[in-house]
């Protein structure tokens, strides 16, 4: 009981000296002077008078450099920021020789308001006293999105939006050294980070939409360039992620800077779309396959396996085709018992895998595995495709003939089944669109019959019509809805114009652009 009430009281006093520090510093930060950025400015040290405090705005994040000589031994030089606490301190100590210091600086800082102090370092003695002058340039950084002190996109909650194919600008300042953006994949496929940064090192992450790290780099500069420039691909399932931009090491002026970066995403074209951490990851959630089909698939950072059913002839040949170093290839029986494998590799020259096998299996049913080969090295991810054949012409059946994205004001629709064009016209999941639209949607699968609302108008459609009733009014279509891997797909454009939406086409880059 003592000994709590001891460090009770030891607990009350640190508190009590920190209030009366606290209060202090606000009392030297409310007669601060202004300082206008890029003048010089004249003061001294005095025995009377030990401590001069400055206060300057930034309008925007960016660098101050500081620039100080003062006629005595050392100095304190202090940094708060809006509040009053202390972000950053030095003493700088004279030349022996000159009795001078001599001193320049650069800090990395948020946009807002701050204070400077010059202050005695040791007081009672002539030689810590004397003038001084400075002064403070400043060279803005102009980030995609403006942060005052101590960051607003520094957790996932609070994560900034970002599109694939833009180049974005960002800092890490000393009270601020995190950055997080989200963006979303609509399909599965391939980012290329492009990563520029004037600093020494950096830390990369990446998390998946449950905030769960899944990749992480820290790329480190050039030392004569004294420059980091980083280029790196990782293949991902479609969904929402996060990347954070952080500071390696806290308190070394080097691991501070801006940057810049930009992602850029090529889909895989997989026949069977899937989310994160896949779908088709065990025997009992394999995806039926057809002989002589080929299909498309992914080797993902959080998808590194895809299971198949198929019912097969004796015999059939495989065929993979990778662009992967080397890959699993197992077939099991319909008890699941493993019968069969391979793990091809890749041709050193073209870096590509181009295998087949006949196979010495009866007529039934199995299943068959794709999957990584050796986790966490670059190469031994990729896309692929599959096939078994009984000797017949081999038939792709890779559903999207386009790698199609679909834009509803300027935000990327995330669909279960990929985009395919037919007769020149875009089809897509009917759910995931109406939903993006704000539309209620209703199926009734006695007549095969869609029905959406939104405000005033009512749409209704039948698989494989080409007739649409927008209020009762008939309106012909050029392709009808239809189902591609039990999904019913809808034309997009009809469905997008009925609803009073604008549509666009974007052929260079394959995007529908919706704004409503």
């Amino acid at each position: 009981m003592r000994r709590n009430s001891i460090i009770i009281c030891i607990m009350c006093i640190m508190m009590f000296f920190t209030m009366i520090l606290t209060a202090n510093a606000a009392n030297e930060l409310a007669d601060a002077k202004n300082y206008t950025l890029g003048n010089s400015k004249t003061g001294g040290i005095f025995e009377d008078d030990f401590n001069d405090v400055y206060k300057f705005e930034l309008q925007n994040a960016g660098k101050i450099s500081i620039k100080l000589s003062a006629e005595m031994k050392r100095i304190n030089i202090k940094l708060y920021d809006q509040d009053g606490n202390e972000i950053w301190k030095d003493t700088p100590y004279w030349n022996d020789t000159t009795e001078m210091i001599s001193y320049q600086k650069d800090i990395y800082l948020c946009k807002g308001m701050y204070y400077i102090s010059m202050s005695c370092y040791y007081t009672g003695y002539d030689e810590y006293y004397g003038d001084y002058d400075f002064s403070i340039t400043y060279t803005a950084v102009y980030e995609s999105f403006t942060e005052s002190q101590n960051g607003s996109n520094n957790s996932v909650k609070t994560a900034n939006q970002i599109e694939c194919g833009q180049k974005y600008i960002g800092l890490i300042p000393i009270n601020d050294d995190t950055d997080i953006y989200k963006f979303t994949l609509p399909q599965s496929g391939k980012i290329d980070i492009s990563f520029i940064a004037n600093a020494k090192r950096m830390n990369i992450k990446l998390y998946d939409e449950t905030a769960t790290e899944i990749w992480k780099d820290t790329p480190y500069w050039n030392d004569t360039t004294e420059q980091i420039s980083y280029q790196k691909s990782i293949e991902l399932c479609k969904g929402l992620y996060y990347i954070s931009f952080s500071n390696y090491y806290t308190g070394y002026d080097e691991y501070y800077g801006d940057y810049d970066f930009g992602l850029y995403f090529t889909f895989s074209n997989e026949s069977f779309s899937e989310e994160q951490n896949g779908s088709n990851n065990k025997i009992n959630e394999a995806s039926l396959i057809a002989m002589n089909q080929k299909y498309n698939g992914l080797i993902a950072l959080n998808d590194e396996v895809d299971f198949f059913r198929i019912d097969c002839s004796s015999s059939p040949t495989i065929g993979v085709n990778a662009n992967m170093k080397r890959v699993n290839i197992k077939i099991y029986d319909i008890n699941g018992k493993e019968v069969w494998k391979e793990t091809p590799y890749w041709n050193d020259t073209t870096e590509q895998i181009s295998f087949t096998k006949e196979t010495k299996l009866n007529s039934g049913t199995y299943f068959v595995s794709v999957s990584n080969y050796y986790s966490g090295y670059d190469e031994y991810y990729g896309n692929y495709s599959l096939y078994l054949s009984d000797g017949g012409a081999i038939n792709d059946s890779s559903l999207t003939n386009s790698n199609i994205t679909v834009k509803i004001n300027g935000i990327p629709v995330a669909f279960d089944q990929p985009p395919i064009i037919e007769n020149g016209r875009t089809l897509v999941p009917l759910r995931a669109i109406f939903e993006a639209l704000g539309a209620d949607v209703q199926w009734d699968g006695n007549t095969q019959t869609v029905t959406s609302t939104k405000g005033g108008t009512k749409i209704s459609l039948q698989i494989g019509s080409t007739k649409m009733y927008v209020n009762g009014n008939a309106i012909t279509l050029d392709v009808p809805a239809k189902v591609i891997n039990s999904r019913t797909l809808v034309p997009v454009r009809a469905i997008s114009e009925a609803f009073g939406c604008k549509v666009d086409w974007n052929g260079d880059t394959q995007t529908v652009i919706i704004n409503s």
